[in-house]
């Protein structure tokens, strides 16, 4: 049987995984970008969220890019989350990235409609 680790973020839920397999699994996701921005219901978190819900999830290699962020992301985002230099630095990397997902979220909205 696998051992779970437990990440603790911020706002005081926990992240949970499975370390043998490689798999984390998550209830709210986007690990680095909720303890950049502190919470889970930042309006950037959700975002990105929708993102992979949406978008990355529907394709094998999305799958896997998430398979490979749920594996190494968790130390990395308790590193930001302890670090307020660190914090403002993954802020500033994830606003453009943030910009363009909103942007074809918000693309794919008009093209439904």
């Amino acid at each position: 049987m696998p051992r779970y680790r437990r990440y603790k973020n911020k706002s005081g839920g926990y992240w949970r995984g499975r370390s043998r397999s490689g798999k984390y699994y998550t209830k709210r996701g986007c690990f680095i970008a909720t303890a950049a921005y502190g919470s889970h219901d930042d309006e950037s978190v959700k975002i990105l969220r929708k993102f992979r819900d949406e978008k990355l999830l529907s394709s094998f290699i999305g799958r896997r890019i998430i398979a490979f962020y749920y594996r190494f992301s968790p130390p990395f985002a308790n590193i930001v989350n302890s670090n307020k230099i660190l914090k403002y630095s993954v802020r500033f990397f994830l606003k453009p990235i943030v910009l363009m997902v909103r942007h074809s979220l918000e693309m794919k909205a008009k093209v439904e409609n």
